[in-house]
């Protein structure tokens, strides 16, 4: 091989390692009207709109893979389902003519939370030693954050009944993983529940209520993971 071919493939290798181990190049935002929730990222480097967002899922897999402790897959749940989120702002902001564009990232964002609610739940929370309790001392704060960002989300776009259905579904599992670890770290006190109220109004593109019995579940995630 000669040394030009070799200075190529260096440089390559070289872009594809910044790509997977750093998130990629950032892209600055435009600015957008929606709410900003801030989950304490700065910048989410790849977005799901990149040809090469692949390889930031690839390089998560392979963090979770290292990921044994139950406790520490929690975080990195947690982390992860952050990031999609700020990834959701940042498409939201880039491209804020496109809205099926932006619901389908919202829908992607929810659905990647499965997750860490399938975690929280199969969790054994008794004779968790005081590692593992720091660990998600601050998971109420920081799920809640997610319950208020996707009820703002839900109420200002019309999606159809089967993505709603799917949002409403998950976000019910997501306050009960909260309230799970709630109770564990503070078994005394009242929990606060986010719940869809009169002033957060659920819009869908017919008008109707959302589909009922989770009637239409398997399709909005078939549609989802095209």
């Amino acid at each position: 091989m000669s040394n030009k071919s070799t200075f190529f493939a260096s440089f390559f290798m070289a872009f594809l390692l910044i790509f997977v181990f750093f998130g990629g190049v950032p892209v600055q935002a435009e600015v957008s009207e929606a709410p900003v929730f801030d989950f304490g990222i700065k910048e989410p480097g790849l977005l799901p709109v990149s040809p090469f967002y692949f390889l930031k899922e690839w390089r998560r897999d392979i963090v979770r893979s290292f990921a044994e402790d139950t406790f520490l897959r929690m975080n990195l749940e947690l982390q992860i389902f952050s990031e999609k989120a700020v990834e959701f702002q940042r498409v939201e902001s880039l491209r804020p003519d496109n809205e099926a564009l932006i619901k389908k990232t919202f829908v992607n964002y929810v659905s990647s939370g499965n997750i860490l609610s399938e975690l929280i739940f199969g969790a054994d929370l008794a004779g968790v030693d005081d590692l593992s309790t720091f660990l998600i001392s601050d998971f109420p704060a920081r799920i809640s954050l997610h319950e208020s960002f996707i009820l703002n989300v839900l109420g200002r776009y019309n999606f159809n009944q089967a993505e709603t259905k799917v949002i409403e579904f998950f976000l019910k599992d997501l306050q009960e993983s909260r309230l799970k670890i709630s109770e564990y770290l503070s078994p005394d006190e009242s929990i606060e529940i986010n719940e869809v109220s009169e002033e957060t109004e659920i819009k869908t593109e017919s008008g109707n209520d959302p589909l009922p019995n989770g009637e239409g579940v398997e399709e909005v995630e078939e549609t989802v993971s095209e």
